[in-house]
């Protein structure tokens, strides 16, 4: 059975190799399966069918649709005049500003682009008029943003428990 999937995945690395479309790659590996293996199409595409319409992956486009209202919006405008208020103060407080708002996004919306999104047009050139140089206001915006697949719910963790 073992290397029957091994077969399966050497004519989908080779279709791929090839040039043919993705579809058909995945075509041949099927029937590699099914004509070796024992595995039925109709087996096997139901199982794919299953595994696409899981609810879980429902997650993935309602938290992408969260993050696209939030920086649309305005929400993220006022959260970080709101972080302000408690970390502006302090020498430095515009990165902390970032970083924390950056969090606070990500977590709300489970994804990381969506910190850079929201924050990064309002915090990067507030942070210029500081002082602060582009590069590196760039970067720590870019750099907060992945603090944000760290707190759960992130979609980088449903997907992983998902699959495991």
């Amino acid at each position: 059975m073992m290397s029957t999937v091994i077969i399966s995945l050497l004519v989908v690395v080779a279709c791929l190799t090839l040039g043919v479309p993705l579809p058909f790659c995945f075509g041949g590996g099927l029937m590699v399966m099914s004509i070796l293996g024992g595995a039925t199409m109709k087996g096997m595409m139901l199982w794919g069918l299953g595994q696409i319409t899981n609810p879980v992956l429902l997650c993935v486009p309602l938290f992408i649709f969260a993050g696209t209202l939030m920086s649309e919006s305005g929400i993220a405008k006022y959260l970080l005049d709101f972080v302000n208020v408690f970390v502006g103060r302090m020498r430095g407080g515009l990165g902390v500003v970032a970083s924390i708002s950056c969090a606070i996004i990500g977590a709300i919306s489970g994804s990381g682009f969506t910190g850079v999104a929201a924050t990064g047009p309002i915090l990067i050139p507030r942070m210029e008029q500081e002082g602060y140089p582009r590069g590196y206001a760039t970067a720590l915006v870019t750099d907060s943003s992945i603090l944000g697949l760290l707190i759960p719910p992130s979609v980088v963790m449903i997907v992983y428990g998902w699959v495991t």
